[in-house]
């Protein structure tokens, strides 16, 4: 990664070697709220409105479920996860012609 990339930088982001949960599934699930988060973002600003406000209210759920995650709640952990997929299936959805 250079100061002259222009993608996305979150997906080339890597974990520090030996944090705290390092490798672990809190980690992981994480790293998936935040990408899939930016993705929701991404596609907000060429939604119609009302898909435009689902996306909102899928994206706001995310950012609040990512606060209230905890790594030593393995149900919360799948339930991030869920959310995740089910977001990304909307916005796979919304894509098609």
């Amino acid at each position: 990664m250079t100061d002259n990339d222009t993608g996305p930088i979150l997906p080339q982001t890597q974990p520090i070697p030996g944090g705290s949960y390092a490798g672990e599934t809190y980690e992981h699930v994480i790293s998936d709220l935040n990408l899939t988060v930016a993705e929701l973002s991404a596609a907000i600003p060429s939604a119609e409105p009302e898909r435009a406000a689902d996306l909102r209210q899928r994206r706001n759920d995310l950012i609040r479920l990512r606060t209230a995650v905890m790594p030593t709640d393995p149900a919360a952990l799948a339930e991030a996860r869920k959310a995740c997929a089910e977001a990304r299936d909307v916005i796979a959805l919304g894509s098609r012609p």
